[in-house]
């Protein structure tokens, strides 16, 4: 399967937005965001119905602003909570990050997708901060890739970042 049927079956699965962002460094990285019906009727369900804005909404506004918004790095809820408390207006949940401090071992491909909603779930329930998953391959075929945004949407996340690879994925892997 070639990168642009696979993104192709990806948009598919998952009802992306007309719009997507595309990020060159090491790798490949495909920004998608979650479907704002999905985000809200996840929102609903947690928040009883109440009408504030979601964190995918927010995320969204922010998106759409002017200039670059900075998202540091969290793998728990402590360090959710510090990246708010230090006035950031978005984080990001890294997969080596959350890795590193469950397995004690590098995003290599063995923290499971139960793992890492369950690290999802504890982190936004911390923070008001939007949050934007890392949900690697989406951890599997396409229909793995939407649960995966269903579960990360159901557990709070405001969006999800999806690496466009196959496996055996390329990592690069830190070795002292």
């Amino acid at each position: 399967m070639t990168a642009a049927s696979r993104l192709q079956t990806i948009a598919a699965a998952i009802q992306l937005f007309p719009r997507s962002d595309y990020l060159a460094e090491w790798r490949l990285l495909l920004v998608q965001r979650v479907s704002p019906a999905l985000m809200d009727q996840a929102a609903a369900t947690r928040d009883g119905g109440k009408r504030n804005p979601t964190k995918a909404q927010r995320l969204r506004e922010l998106l759409e602003g002017p200039g670059i918004v900075q998202g540091p790095a969290c793998h728990d809820a402590l360090s959710a909570h510090l990246i708010e408390r230090a006035g950031f207006k978005l984080a990001f949940m890294s997969g080596f990050s959350v890795s590193a401090t469950r397995l004690a071992a590098p995003d290599a491909g063995l923290i499971s997708y139960g793992e890492m909603v369950d690290q999802a779930r504890l982190i936004a329930a911390a923070t008001r901060l939007p949050v934007i998953g890392d949900g690697d391959t989406g951890y599997g075929n396409a229909m793995n890739v939407k649960r995966t945004v269903e579960g990360y949407a159901r557990v709070g996340m405001a969006g999800i970042l999806i690496e466009d690879q196959c496996r055996p994925e390329c990592r690069l892997l830190f070795v002292s």
